[in-house]
Parts: structure tokens; sequence; C-alpha cells
């Protein structure tokens, strides 16, 4: 009987220390997890923010876009009104080169008036040209936070993803 019991304690001694090397190995299975899920929650953290900072630019940019489309519209606007004064001018300046023909010093201020309108036209299509490469320079940049966001959002669903399996 004692031989019987010493075999059945050493049988049990050795399930009981077998269940305790798996007992330890599911403890540092669970830990690892854990800490892959702390991990998995801080990275998911900083994407949020990261997200949350590029949306925050994002609109910064359009609304910097808005206001640089208002800018064109009135620069637009104050070139059509000068446009048209510059055509009226060019009309008095026609009435009066025709009535001063024999009148050189009129003749002398009326081509001087002339030249500063062609510069200040000159001035105003250069501003329009700047104006219209910044523009294209906000679509440009627009364009690449979009790019980001869209790369932001699928990193995000994929980091998703991985956290659904490990927490699965």
């Amino acid at each position: 009987k004692q031989g019987k019991y010493n075999t059945e304690s050493q049988n049990a001694s050795k399930r009981y220390n077998e269940a305790l090397g798996q007992l330890e190995e599911k403890d540092d299975m669970v830990a690892d997890l854990q800490k892959k899920a702390f991990n998995a929650d801080i990275q998911l953290k900083q994407n949020q923010n990261l997200y949350e900072a590029i949306q925050n630019e994002s609109n910064t940019h359009s609304k910097t876009l808005a206001e640089n489309q208002e800018e064109i519209d009135l620069v637009k606007r104050q070139f059509r009104v000068i446009t048209q004064q510059i055509n009226q001018l060019k009309d008095e300046i026609s009435k009066t080169d025709n009535a001063l023909i024999n009148e050189h010093f009129h003749h002398h201020n009326i081509n001087n008036e002339r030249v500063m309108l062609k510069n200040e036209i000159a001035k105003l299509q250069s501003q329009i040209v700047l104006t219209e490469q910044n523009l294209m320079n906000d679509e440009t940049e627009t364009k690449k936070l979009c790019q980001i966001i869209d790369k932001a959002d699928k990193e995000r669903d994929r980091q998703k993803k991985d956290y659904c399996i490990i927490m699965s």
C-alpha cells in the first residue's frame, strides 16, 4: 500500500509541478499579451493625436486657402475696376490727344500718365500671378495633407484590426 501511495504521491507531485510550469507559461503569455495590448493602446493614442494634429493643420490650411481665394477674388474685382478705369482713362487720353495735338506740354503730361498706368497694370498683373502661385501652392499642400490623413486612417484601421485580433 505504501508503495502505491508513494507512486500516486509522486505522480500527483509530478502533475502538480507540470501544472505549475504550465501556469507560469500561461502567466508569462498573459503578461506578454497585456504588454502588447498596452503598447497597442499607446500607439493608438499616439496615432489619434497625430490624426487630430493633421486634421487641425488641414483645417488651418483650408481656412488659409479660403482666405487666399477671397483675396484673389478681391484682387480680381480690383483688377476689373482698374481695367475699367484704364479703359475710361484711355478714352479720355484719346479725346485729349485729339483736342491738344498742337500743345506739346499737355501731350507730354498725358504720356507720363500713360506710363504710370502701364506700370500699375504690370504691378497688378504681377500680383495676380503671385496670388495664383500661392493658390497653387496651397492646393498642393492641401493634397499632401489629405494623403497624410488617408495614410493615418489606413494605419489606424490596420492597428484596430491587429488590436481586435490580439484581444480575440
